[in-house]
């Protein structure tokens, strides 16, 4: 199994695009992988949702698709980006977060 995550959209001169180009961020999974679902392959994901692909992708078993905040891009379950959109998930990941304060 091979996976290449790209960490950024394409940062050549932008003179070299096409006008209205889209930019996305380029990511490969290539190997003995489980099947995307039909619904995943238009879905909003995050990097939220590498961590639990990956594992699922190595074998990793647990009760559910979700880890920490991920969802598997391999479960029928929708992304935390496609089911609160991007403005609502960005305000509750920037919120405070009492655990989190306790650190420092």
């Amino acid at each position: 199994m091979y996976i290449l995550l790209g960490d950024h959209a394409f940062m050549g001169n932008p003179e070299f695009l096409p006008p209205n180009t889209p930019r996305t961020i380029y990511n490969l999974f290539y190997g003995a992988i489980p099947p995307l679902p039909e619904n995943k392959r238009h879905e909003k994901i995050s990097a939220l949702d590498m961590a639990p692909t990956i594992l699922q992708c190595a074998g990793a078993k647990w009760n559910n698709d979700q880890f920490g905040l991920g969802v598997s891009l391999f479960s029928s379950r929708s992304s935390l980006l496609q089911q609160l959109g991007t403005d609502k998930l960005n305000s509750i990941l920037m919120g405070k977060s009492a655990l989190y304060e306790t650190f420092y």
